[in-house]
């Protein structure tokens, strides 16, 4: 039975991520209550075949009990003073960063055009990022059985699919809200990049992907000191 509620909700499985989770769950379940939100931990396989983050894929079984829920990768550490995400999202839309619709990313890549083709899908124009993203109830059919596994963007290649396919309304939140930060080589200096985001005080959710554990752990850390506890 769904109720008029919400969820913030995460997954973290393995040991790299719970030790993360130690850093950045805190910031979570403050944001939850600063929302009136439930804060959910799934820490258990659903999908053992596939690679982890298809796990985020157990999101319908939350959509039978929750009207709204907004899920946050486990990475992403969420500032004090970030505003109602479930505010700025219209009902009736999912609602995400649009990696399509900035000029620095690359996505989509060709593997998700020739897939739009294969399946005779005719693209939306956005390509979601799945680490930051708010859904409803009637939006469960987003999140089915995964479908690919050789796809590095797995679980958003088919997320994006399903949006295109099913004509799902999309509303487009800022970067402030998943301010993707890579640990790679190519990418700037990941400690310049935090440092400038702190100083002029813009962003609401930090988002440390790939790189050394070591390095995104420290990195977490220093954001967390920079946003206050």
């Amino acid at each position: 039975m769904v109720v008029d509620a919400r969820a913030i909700i995460t997954v973290t499985i393995g040991d790299e991520y719970e030790d993360l989770s130690e850093i950045t769950h805190p910031f979570m379940q403050r944001y939850a209550k600063k929302v009136g939100a439930d804060f959910i931990v799934i820490r258990q396989r659903e999908f053992e075949r596939f690679p982890i983050f298809y796990e985020k894929f157990q999101l319908p079984w939350f959509l039978q009990t929750y009207k709204r829920v907004a899920f946050i990768d486990t990475d992403v550490l969420v500032s004090p003073q970030t505003p109602d995400l479930f505010e700025e999202v219209p009902e009736g839309h999912f609602g995400a960063l649009c990696e399509s619709c900035t000029k620095t990313s690359q996505a989509p890549d060709d593997y998700f055009l020739d897939l739009l083709k294969i399946c005779r899908v005719s693209w939306n124009g956005h390509y979601a990022n799945s680490g930051v993203m708010v859904a409803e109830d009637e939006m469960s059919d987003l999140f089915g059985w995964p479908m690919f596994i050789n796809d590095f963007f797995g679980d958003q290649t088919q997320l994006n699919l399903m949006l295109s396919s099913l004509k799902t309304k999309f509303h487009e939140f800022g970067p402030e809200f998943n301010r993707v930060i890579p640990i790679m080589g190519g990418a700037p200096d990941p400690w310049y990049v935090v440092g400038e985001l702190l100083d002029k005080s813009q962003t609401w959710m930090y988002h440390v992907i790939r790189g050394l554990h070591t390095t995104r752990k420290k990195l977490l850390e220093h954001i967390a000191m920079g946003v206050g506890k």
